[in-house]
């Protein structure tokens, strides 16, 4: 397979995904503006006609864009805080072990670590990450991080007694790529400005159109338009969370067989994960933590995953089926 090649499709279709973020986070912006400064617009002016009216006052300064900048200083300051207890966060609700500076490490602790310090030079990492062991007997792995300060790996105990050194070496490369790829980064930022979008709306639609927002030709139109965007964004972008997470999924893959050199290892890894998942029924609702549902190596969830089907994964990486 030309793993080069799923690389840059998949960035392509993530990059265009994000494009599309950044445009509808500055439209909300400039709706929240234009609402803002209502009684300043000519009654004559539709909707349209009001935001350039707006993004006119805010390029010659007659306008600070109060709304867009308090939305964008929100999404910073939760990214600032996420980053910094991440690890925390995604290691939270389980029992744990970090393997970097424990003593006395068992046979299989030793495994993990070295196999971690392996992928550090294949795939040219330049810092490594804290390793973590989870007590907990279902079969998962997970990334957090892109920089020396914040990155971790862990795998839970579940699958490191159930697969072989090669299997293990080809979920902890998926979890490598996930940090080479700044996925994390990636996920996180999607992720806040979601967030940030939904609840910009709901305080527009509350705070100003709820209670009336002037009855100009373009405030009847915003109304329309919060009221459209109040119920379709959250759907709208949990599907593009979504979509981007999957092609991140892909990535992953790819990169775990590029810094192993290991097709058939990462192959039969998802096949034993997903047969596992199929015979057990672990109660994920209380051993998982959910906050790290995107990071996970294996979803076993519902239709709207956050990762691809297993059979999906296997095709784009043995190449069975042509594109």
């Amino acid at each position: 397979m030309n793993y080069r090649k799923i690389k840059e499709q998949n960035y392509r279709k993530t990059n265009i995904v994000l494009v599309f973020y950044v445009v509808l986070f500055l439209l909300i912006g400039l709706l929240g503006e234009t609402i803002y400064i209502n009684l300043m617009i000519p009654a004559e002016y539709g909707l349209t006609d009001a935001m350039f009216f707006t993004y006119e006052a805010i390029l010659t300064g007659v306008h600070f864009p109060i709304f867009t900048v308090s939305m964008a200083s929100i999404a910073v300051v939760i990214i600032f805080i996420t980053i910094k207890f991440g690890n925390k966060i995604m290691l939270s609700g389980n029992q744990y072990i970090k393997l970097n500076d424990k003593e006395g490490r068992t046979s299989q602790e030793q495994m993990v670590l070295n196999i971690t310090e392996e992928l550090k030079i294949s795939s040219r990492i330049r810092f490594m990450p804290d390793v973590y062991i989870i007590d907990e007997p279902y079969m998962n792995a997970f990334a957090s991080g892109w920089s020396e300060g914040n990155s971790m790996v862990a795998i839970t105990r579940g699958l490191l007694d159930k697969l072989t050194r090669a299997e293990v070496e080809a979920v902890m490369a998926h979890e490598m790529g996930h940090i080479k790829n700044a996925d994390v980064r990636l996920t996180l930022v999607v992720g806040v400005l979601t967030n940030v979008m939904v609840y910009a709306v709901d305080w527009i639609y509350y705070g100003m159109i709820g209670r009336g927002g002037g009855n100009s030709k373009a405030m009847q139109q915003a109304k329309i338009v919060i009221l459209v965007l109040k119920i379709f964004l959250p759907i709208l972008t949990i599907v593009l969370q979504l979509y981007i997470s999957r092609k991140r999924e892909f990535l992953a893959d790819a990169a775990s067989v590029e810094f192993t050199g290991n097709q058939d290892a990462m192959v039969s890894a998802l096949q034993k994960i997903s047969g596992d998942y199929k015979k057990n029924n672990y109660d994920l609702d209380e051993a998982e933590n959910q906050t790290r549902k995107f990071a996970n190596f294996f979803d076993a969830g519902s239709w709207f995953s956050t990762h691809p089907k297993v059979e999906k994964r296997i095709e784009n990486l043995t190449g069975a089926k042509k594109r």
